[in-house]
């Protein structure tokens, strides 16, 4: 990638900036994103004079990725019927400042940060929560 220079670099989708947004019960992830964050931003400013971009994006319970066993598998005690795994879904949309969990097609964001159109963009993360922290 350095020897082209015109290349980008494309983290994510990832959690939320838990360095500057904690939140209740997200405990060991907070070093972890921090981490992270720190990274993109870090790796942009050393290999961007090379022409490299480097970018994150953001993203938090995309709906299409969820499922009852997938939730289960992370947690053995969690039993969702469909009207309870509905009710979790409503109850992620309650939580964003537009009340609706972003789709997997809204995420699809990476393609226009890949492109040349974006080629300004790096050192930074775009956020596609819906709001469900400030950026």
């Amino acid at each position: 990638m350095l020897t082209e220079g015109t290349n980008a670099v494309i983290y994510g989708p990832a959690g939320r900036p838990a360095a500057r947004w904690p939140a209740p019960l997200m405990g060991a992830t907070w070093p972890a994103d921090a981490a992270t964050d720190t990274f993109i931003r870090n790796l942009a400013v050393e290999i961007g004079p090379r022409g490299v971009r480097v970018l994150g994006i953001w993203t938090a319970g995309l709906p299409e990725t969820l499922t009852p066993e997938k939730l289960a598998a992370v947690n053995r005690d969690l039993q969702l019927d469909a009207a309870a795994f509905q009710g979790l879904l409503e109850q992620l949309d309650g939580m964003r400042m537009l009340r609706r969990l972003p789709r997997l097609a809204q995420v699809a964001v990476a393609a226009f940060l890949a492109s040349f159109q974006a080629a300004a963009i790096t050192g930074t993360f775009v956020n596609v929560t819906s709001g469900a922290f400030p950026s």
